[in-house]
């Protein structure tokens, strides 16, 4: 048992981290049966950990059944609404109607398509109309110069075809896409055209900086800094193809996604820049703040990168209300409303690897803090 006490450190979990356990077990029952021994090792944890009253293990043992139940329920009412939307729109043209929230252009040697996304609020059959809130991605040849990001449009005779691979139904609903149809001219009439939107001014903000940058940098330079510190990796396309088919030969293709640490190296950049102005602390965590904010309002985020901001958004709180910060037990938190947002999240890479190497590089600080402690006091 010496050599075990020596080398093993305990370290303090958050108390939230077996109800996220729970609700991770939960979404995965409806796909395997055998995941009820990953919720029953929980249960078998908590009752090694906390060692209470037998009323106490009941309460929590209920309370993570619940969560079990309701991340089970999450993700089965996920996947219905994505079954429902196909089973109205099977076999007949409908109308759309919905606002249009983005508006991009890709071209390659072969093709030139405009890509819209509509942000779809009614779809009608004949004379049955539902409301719907998901998007709609439609890539058009033509046809589509009236269309502009903020206006009310409705869209006629659409066939929504389902996708034939899983793997781009897991990925349409965990991105809430309802359908991604490509046709050669897209028949539509605008119903409101506002005059001005806050969807039209940061989309129209978003490409005078591209175009800003386009002109100062060079082709490599650009299409590094639109994918990596924007999160854009639609400009350029087929050169960014060739570009990840080269990373991928090197085996560091994992170089070219976003991430949490962008955010950090733009957050670090800033507070080295404001610590040469002599004004207050407080002022300057408030300027690195709201200069986080405007940088996520003019990118392209991704779970990442809204993992990092939030993170940061309840480090500087903390800072501000003189609240202590754990970060492995706020880390733990947000992965679990995450996931009460969207359980789909779960079964995707760039959720996994943000919150589990996040997890693992915390948990690493914090034991390291630990030996350092227990080597000053042997000392």
């Amino acid at each position: 048992m010496i050599p075990i006490k020596k080398h093993f450190h305990y370290f303090k979990t958050p108390p939230i981290i077996l109800f996220a356990l729970s609700l991770i077990a939960g979404i995965l029952m409806p796909i395997s049966p055998w995941v009820i021994m990953f919720f029953l090792g929980i249960i078998a944890i908590h009752m090694l950990l906390y060692h209470k009253s037998v009323w106490h293990t009941i309460l929590y043992i209920l309370c993570y059944s619940i969560i079990a139940l309701i991340g089970a329920c999450l993700y089965q009412k996920k996947v219905n609404d994505y079954a429902t939307f196909y089973q109205f729109t099977h076999k007949s043209p409908v109308t759309i109607t919905g606002t249009i929230i983005d508006k991009s252009d890709i071209k390659n040697r072969k093709e030139h398509y405009t890509v819209i996304t509509l942000m779809a609020s009614t779809i009608q059959k004949n004379q049955e109309i539902k409301n719907c809130n998901k998007k709609i991605i439609f890539y058009c040849h033509n046809n589509t110069e009236q269309c502009i990001v903020g206006d009310i449009i409705t869209v006629y005779d659409i066939r929504c075809t389902e996708p034939l691979e899983p793997s781009v139904r897991m990925y349409q609903i965990k991105e809430n896409i309802a359908a991604t149809l490509f046709c050669h001219t897209m028949r539509y009439s605008v119903i409101n055209h506002p005059h001005w939107s806050f969807d039209r001014y940061l989309f129209n903000q978003r490409n005078r900086l591209i175009d800003a940058c386009k002109t100062k940098m060079s082709d490599n330079s650009f299409l590094f800094f639109t994918s990596l510190f924007l999160g854009n990796r639609s400009y350029n396309k087929e050169k960014m193809e060739y570009m990840n088919e080269s990373f991928k030969r090197w085996g560091v293709y994992h170089l070219l996604s976003r991430s949490g640490m962008h955010l950090a190296f733009f957050i670090y950049m800033w507070q080295y820049l404001l610590s040469y102005i002599p004004i207050h602390i407080r002022i300057k965590q408030l300027l690195i703040l709201i200069i986080s904010f405007i940088y996520h309002m003019l990118s392209w985020p991704s779970i990442p990168f809204i993992r990092s901001l939030l993170l940061g958004i309840i480090q500087k709180t903390c800072f501000f209300t003189n609240t202590a910060y754990h970060s492995l037990h706020y880390l733990t938190a947000l992965c679990f409303f995450f996931l009460l947002y969207n359980p789909l999240y779960l079964f995707f890479l760039d959720f996994q690897l943000s919150f589990s190497l996040t997890f693992s590089l915390i948990w690493l600080n914090q034991l390291y803090s630990q030996c350092l402690h227990e080597d000053s006091i042997n000392k």
